[in-house]
């Protein structure tokens, strides 16, 4: 017997309920869809942003995504780069993020090679966002995750804009 998706919300919202920052993400992603339940912004932003203060690395880009567009909250270009910042250390590392990213059209990655990734976001067939993962710190594998601007089509472009932007 398959389970259906007003059922897999209620379940995800009961766990969510005690703490469960993996469920939060999913009763945001719920909420922002409209899976199981009607689609409520506020609702989203709220549930996003409880699993993205106790460390979960998707609901922080999440949340930048939403601070950035404005879902569920005024548009803070300022939050949306500090929650990027905190997930960036992750984003290269977990193909899962990557994949939670495009699946929820978040994202879509443009252009990559060994230094960094460029993503894009798209809103009605037009790039709208774009966004710089390069290696920061060879070290660690800490990640820089960066705005660019949504014209840029390569990482090498973005790179060369970004070093412009220092002068």
């Amino acid at each position: 017997m398959s389970v259906s998706n007003r059922e897999r919300f209620e379940h995800n919202l009961v766990v969510a309920k005690q703490g469960d920052a993996s469920a939060m993400l999913e009763v945001s992603a719920s909420y922002m869809l409209g899976t199981g339940v009607l689609v409520n912004l506020k609702e989203s932003f709220g549930w996003c942003k409880e699993a993205a203060e106790q460390g979960n690395t998707t609901a922080q880009l999440f949340l930048g995504y939403m601070f950035l567009y404005g879902l569920g909250t005024p548009p803070d270009k300022l939050r949306a780069d500090l929650w990027f910042n905190r997930a960036s250390s992750d984003i290269e590392s977990n193909t899962q993020i990557q994949s939670a990213l495009i699946k929820y059209g978040f994202i879509k990655e443009v252009s990559g090679n060994n230094s960094g990734l460029l993503y894009k976001r798209q809103a009605n067939g037009v790039d709208r966002a774009a966004w710089l993962s390069l290696e920061s710190d060879p070290v660690t594998g800490r990640r820089e995750f960066l705005s660019v601007p949504p014209y840029i089509e390569s990482v090498q472009e973005a790179v060369a804009w970004k070093n412009s932007r220092r002068l």
